[in-house]
């Protein structure tokens, strides 16, 4: 029997999966149901920051990170997340708490048919007015669990960010890319032992130290999977 999934559970690679894309990676579900789900990994942390993705984007005190630069694992404000194999270049950001912003109330909305604006080249890249939608009609948010909202208007924001009205980049996770399945795929996976299902919580997406989520992860669903979560990353040389 598979596991209950919703939107804000935590997918943990099995020890023993092995794909380069998932190995060793948490995954919180924002979106799932009978057509598939959407995903981002919530543990991979880049050297890159929003300004780096998004040059034209000037945020005073947030770093603009050289590509060359040496990366050793510890996140700053804007950190870049890897979320995902799938479209690597579009722009995905989480934010804890709504606040004041507007939080969409259509359950039936996809994520992916929000204002997710993707790129070519290295990043999101472009004018955010590009792709701005009217944001007196389009929600701010889009919630995932209690708590945990994923940004619905992705240019608004940005916007919003240089306009110095907020520029608080502490609630937020930014992310290139997402991870996805198609129907009854996710499911199929389960049955093969590559995923273990953690429920819904705010601690691991906005965990201050994102390398150390997939140990933590496993063992937080306590009993046999506490040894899991020692095993080495090579399950071979066990």
């Amino acid at each position: 029997m598979t596991e209950t999934i919703v939107p804000g559970s935590y997918l943990i690679a099995s020890p023993t999966l092995l794909d380069p894309n998932f190995r060793r990676t948490v995954v919180m579900i924002c979106e799932h149901g009978p057509h598939g789900s959407v995903g981002l990994v919530v543990n991979r942390p880049t050297q890159y920051t929003l300004p780096t993705v998004v040059p034209n984007l000037d945020l005073p005190g947030v770093p603009t990170v050289d590509s060359e630069s040496e990366f050793d694992g510890e996140i700053v404000e804007g950190t870049i997340f890897s979320g995902g194999p799938v479209e690597s270049n579009r722009l995905m950001i989480v934010r804890r708490g709504a606040a004041d912003l507007d939080v969409a109330t259509d359950e039936g909305a996809s994520l992916l048919e929000l204002d997710l604006p993707s790129s070519s080249g290295g990043g999101w890249g472009g004018d955010p007015a590009d792709s701005a939608s009217d944001s007196d009609e389009s929600p701010d948010l889009q919630q995932v669990w209690e708590g945990i909202y994923l940004v619905a208007d992705i240019s608004a924001t940005l916007e919003r960010f240089e306009s110095k009205r907020e520029v608080d980049l502490t609630p937020y996770r930014f992310y290139l890319g997402y991870a996805g399945w198609g129907s009854e795929q996710l499911e199929a996976e389960l049955k093969e032992g590559a995923w273990i299902v953690h429920p819904p919580t705010e601690r691991f997406v906005f965990d201050d130290r994102p390398t150390d989520s997939w140990k933590a992860a496993i063992r937080d669903r306590g009993g046999i999977y506490r040894m899991l979560a020692e095993m080495p990353h090579d399950p071979t040389q066990n």
